[in-house]
């Protein structure tokens, strides 16, 4: 056997050893900074999530609501009267008279009850309603509501005095299951804005 052979294994082995620290140092390195860049973008990332609160001090004194559904599916004003009565923060009333607030449902379409004695609009409308928008782009219902996308429900949140809007969302109604839940967005970013007023 030559020497010069068997030298080479025990180099290599001895090279390899020498760079598996280096290795794992790098490795090690490499992963503190993964770990602090992800902590240091983290709270930008919850923060952008956060909607900020546009209620003004009158929301938080109403306390009762009246629904206002203009859709055209009483399930969904159902699943939003369960929602305020499982929350038990406003308590829902069958008149608007009597309500401090108004929860406006809007869908896709509009529909509206009338009492039986209050004859139809027979005028003529126009023909293009396609000119018909909002300043966000969004389409306007013949009552002047913003319509949702399909799939969604918008909640209006309205002072039932001047009938001034408060706060309004989106809400995914598409299913059953999602319907059932129509009222969390607005209760969450009421809890989030009753926590920044410290109370």
């Amino acid at each position: 056997m030559n020497p010069a052979t068997m030298a080479k294994p025990s180099q290599v082995r001895i090279t390899k050893n020498a760079q598996r620290p280096r290795i794992a140092s790098l490795l090690r390195t490499s992963a503190l900074l993964s770990v602090a860049l992800l902590l240091c973008g983290a709270p930008q990332a919850v923060l952008a999530n956060k909607k900020p609160s546009t209620f003004p001090a009158a929301v938080f004194a109403a306390r009762t609501i009246y629904i206002d559904n203009r859709t055209n599916d009483a399930v969904l004003q159902n699943d939003a009267t369960l929602g305020l009565a499982k929350w038990g923060h406003f308590q829902v009333v069958d008149r608007i008279e009597k309500a401090d607030a108004i929860l406006r449902l809007t869908g896709t379409s509009y529909a509206q009850s009338v009492p039986s004695d209050t004859p139809p609009d027979m005028s003529p409308k126009s023909a293009n309603t396609r000119g018909n928008t909002a300043a966000s782009g969004a389409s306007l219902l013949p009552s002047g509501d913003e319509a949702a996308p399909d799939g969604f429900t918008r909640l209006t949140l309205l002072d039932a005095k001047s009938g001034a809007a408060w706060w309004s969302d989106l809400s995914k109604t598409n299913r059953p299951e999602a319907a059932a839940h129509i009222v969390d967005s607005f209760r969450e970013t009421f809890e989030q804005a009753l926590k920044a007023r410290g109370k």
